[in-house]
Parts: structure tokens; C-alpha cells; sequence
């Protein structure tokens, strides 16, 4: 049996020792999974740092995680996009990684590169400015070895693009017809960071998502694949990533008298490596009511997770709405009514009712 442990886009960074201490956690528990599951290879589908300095800076904090892996796992990495950001001429084979320079395929290796093991070829696409060349590429007569393609990019005909909401994340894209032509059996991929799995021409494609939350809006279980063959098939399994977190996005409304007292219920179910993004919503009367929620939000997150957000921009300051007798006829109807609602979402919609009521107010006020 073949088992290959397969991710991407890890972004290890050092911008903060926070994020650095985050980042490296995740790959600590990477090489734990690979060890776990007795893979024979650890599969590394580029942008493994944030970028090219991380590589420069972080290379021994790197090889000593990999040298934790038991002697029959070896690694293969391809370059992704970031690892071209602060680049400057340099190649990655310039620093000791603890792999084998001819497993490492950095972007200059166009368009492809094999590499031959004893019962698998790795057929290795690295970020490119452009992959037309890949259509000129030599097709290599089919072994009786499985053949892995590993690549980093977006796939025609996948509708994918979408995905990458970053303007420096946008990649061109590989032609789908390349792997159905050059034989593959499996393609792991890197560079959307969202878990997507699909065919192309029959082949399975798989990107394993960021096993790390790297920005807002990456939300959901992070995790890598563990992909086994044998017999001429193959059985893919998602491993989940403890020490990743999630992100969280929270909408919180406030209300008009500042009381926070239901900020208790937000950090219900917080990790310690969760991300956690608050929107505030609502009305309120006096700028420092604002600030005095936001600052709450803050003191019951801070400690218990390791990033807290909070958006204001959606709550509207409605200078003295409550002293209008208009204002204080809806607010005691409303009131009535919410104390009635009896699930969550009837709740919220009470809270969005009182806004939209006291903008038509705060609107009928100023004719």
C-alpha cells in the first residue's frame, strides 16, 4: 500500500512570534498526522511559506519539524506563488530544508519536473507565470507505477477562480485536458484555500484547503488528505487539524442602552486558536456606547482565543431617536413583541425590525 499525506498553503510566517508560534503548531501536528498514518510521503503543494524572506528566516525552524518524521516518510514540495513574493533571484534549494534538493521543484523548473520513486512517479507543476508550455511537454510512457501530478495553480473548467478573493492570489490557469493526457491517476493541488475535491476527465483533483486559517472568511474544519493506493485503487480521507482552530463570524446586535450581558453567549465554544470576527449591528444613541461594546467584545475574547476582529461599520449613531414620542411608542410595542420571540431567528429578526423602524422614524423626524 501507497499512502501519501497531502497539503498546501501553510503560509508559514514570521510577522508576529504570535502568528509564527500558530503557523509552526500546524506543521508540528502535519508531521504528527504523517507519522500517525505511516505515510511515505509527505506531498507539499506549494506556498508552504507566506513568502521567500519566511524561507530565508524560518528554513531551520522548518527542517527541524521535518526531521521529526520517521525515516520512511520522505517529502516533496513544490513552489506556489508566495514563495516567488520578496524572491529576488533566489532559489529555494539555497537553504537547507531537510529535503532532498531533487525533491524541492522550485518555479524555474518549466514546465514540469518527474520525480521517480520505487513505486510512484511525482509529475511536478510548480507555480508558473504561465503554463503554456505545459502543452508542449513530452508525454513519458506509463510504468506500472502509480503517477501523481502535484500542482499548484487553478484548473480550467473548474470554475474555481472564484474562490481566490485576493487580487495578488490570482493565478493563470492549467489546462485540464494536461492530466488525462499525461496518464495520472491522482492530482493534489495547491493554492484555493477552500477544501474542494472534483473530477477532471474521470481523474480525482483534490485541494486539501489551507490547514491553517490564514485570513477572515476561511471557515470550517481545517484539514490535509490522506490519500492510500492499492491495487490500482486509491481511498481518500480527510484529516482534521486540532490545532488550527477555525474562524468564527459572529453577528452581534447591539442594543440602544449598551447592555452586552449577552456577549457572555459569543464565547461559547471558542478555541484557543479560533479566529473570531465580530460584526455589530444596530442603532445606537451616543458614539461611546460603540466603543463600549467593542471594548467588552475584546475583554471576553482576547484570553480565550488567539484572534479577535470587530467590524462596526454596521451600526448607525441615531443622536437622541429614544426621546422622540414617535420612538417611545414603537420601543414599548417592540419590546412587547421580542419578549414573545421564541428561537434565535425570530430574535434576530426582531433586532433587525427595531433598526429598520427607528431609521423610518429618524427618517420621519427630519421631513
Amino acid at each position: 500500500m501507497l499512502k501519501l499525506l497531502h497539503t498546501a498553503d501553510l503560509h508559514l510566517t514570521r510577522d508576529t512570534p504570535a502568528e509564527m508560534q500558530y503557523s509552526y503548531s500546524v506543521l508540528d501536528e502535519i508531521v504528527e498526522k504523517a507519522n500517525e498514518h505511516a505515510a511515505d510521503f509527505l506531498v507539499l503543494a506549494g506556498d508552504v511559506f507566506n513568502r521567500f524572506t519566511d524561507i530565508e528566516a524560518g528554513h531551520r525552524d522548518f527542517k527541524e519539524r521535518l526531521s521529526k518524521l520517521q525515516k520512511k516518510c520522505e517529502v516533496i514540495y513544490i513552489a506556489g506563488n508566495h514563495e516567488n513574493l520578496a524572491r529576488k533571484k533566489r532559489k529555494i534549494n539555497s537553504y537547507d530544508l531537510g529535503i532532498p534538493a531533487g525533491h524541492v521543484v522550485d518555479s524555474d523548473t518549466a514546465p514540469l519536473q518527474y520525480i521517480e520513486k520505487a513505486n510512484v512517479e511525482f509529475l511536478c507543476i510548480p507555480h508558473q507565470d504561465d503554463y503554456a508550455a505545459l502543452s508542449e511537454a513530452v508525454v513519458r510512457e506509463r510504468s506500472n507505477k502509480v503517477r501523481v501530478a502535484v500542482a499548484h495553480g487553478i484548473v480550467t473548467g473548474t470554475s474555481l477562480e472564484a474562490l481566490v478573493d485576493d487580487e495578488d492570489e490570482k493565478a493563470v490557469v492549467i489546462d485540464s485536458s494536461f492530466f488525462k493526457k499525461h496518464g495520472v491517476d491522482f492530482v493534489c493541488l495547491g493554492h484555493i484555500h477552500k477544501k474542494t475535491d472534483f473530477k477532471i476527465d474521470g481523474i480525482e483533483a483534490a485541494y486539501p484547503g489551507s490547514p491553517r486559517v490564514w485570513r477572515k472568511g476561511e471557515a470550517g474544519a481545517r484539514q490535509v488528505n490522506l490519500i492510500q493506493f492499492e491495487g490500482g485503487r486509491y481511498h481518500k480521507t480527510a484529516l482534521t487539524l486540532k490545532s488550527a482552530g477555525e474562524y468564527r463570524s459572529v453577528d452581534f446586535a447591539l442594543r440602544l442602552d449598551g447592555d452586552s450581558s449577552a456577549l457572555s453567549k459569543i464565547a461559547d465554544g471558542v478555541g484557543a486558536q479560533d479566529f473570531v470576527y465580530v460584526s455589530l449591528s444596530g442603532i445606537a444613541e451616543v458614539q461611546t456606547v460603540i466603543e463600549k461594546v467593542r471594548r467588552e467584545i475584546y475583554e471576553t475574547l482576547e484570553a480565550r482565543c488567539r484572534r479577535v476582529e470587530v467590524d462596526t461599520s454596521g451600526v448607525q449613531v441615531l443622536a437622541g431617536i429614544t426621546q422622540s414620542t414617535l420612538a417611545k411608542k414603537f420601543l414599548a410595542v417592540w419590546e412587547i413583541r421580542n419578549a414573545a420571540a421564541q428561537t434565535d431567528s425570530e430574535r434576530r429578526l426582531y433586532l433587525r425590525a427595531r433598526e429598520l423602524g427607528l431609521l423610518e422614524i429618524k427618517a420621519e423626524l427630519e421631513k
